[in-house]
């Protein structure tokens, strides 16, 4: 009775702390599910988080993923969804337009003044359409 007790906690405990769950938690992985959704829409299911980059000088982790994500979104095609996902809710439409920006132009390029945000869809954030208008004109200028 004790052997299969002991298999089955041994068993719950490798299928929540395996290095693949672990992995997912990371900010890396975090941007990259974020940057596929922002493409594919809010529920489509981002595919498995690949290795992490080396970030770039003035870019994190989560930043990195989300280029990431964004970029295999691309890749596979399909139709994009026009709304992207935030890594938090609480953050303005002009910090989502700042980290769009950063995302496609780098740290380096002076980022333009924050545009007046637009009415927030429902189901959206400010943060997220900040997000989509700073992307969309980092890659038009």
């Amino acid at each position: 009775m004790q052997l299969v007790v002991r298999l089955a906690l041994a068993a719950l405990f490798l299928s929540t702390f395996t290095p693949h769950a672990l992995a997912q938690k990371s900010d890396f992985c975090v941007g990259f599910s974020e940057g596929w959704k922002s493409l594919k829409g809010d529920l489509a299911m981002a595919p498995m988080c690949p290795i992490p980059t080396v970030s770039s000088i003035g870019m994190t982790a989560y930043h990195e993923g989300v280029k990431a994500g964004v970029s295999k979104a691309r890749s596979t095609g399909g139709e994009p969804a026009l709304r992207a996902t935030a890594r938090s809710d609480h953050e303005s439409f002009c910090d989502g337009f700042s980290d769009g920006w950063r995302m496609v132009k780098g740290t380096d390029n002076l980022r333009p003044v924050c545009p007046r945000p637009p009415i927030t869809p429902i189901g959206s954030t400010p943060y997220k359409e900040g997000l989509r208008v700073g992307m969309q004109k980092g890659r038009v200028s």
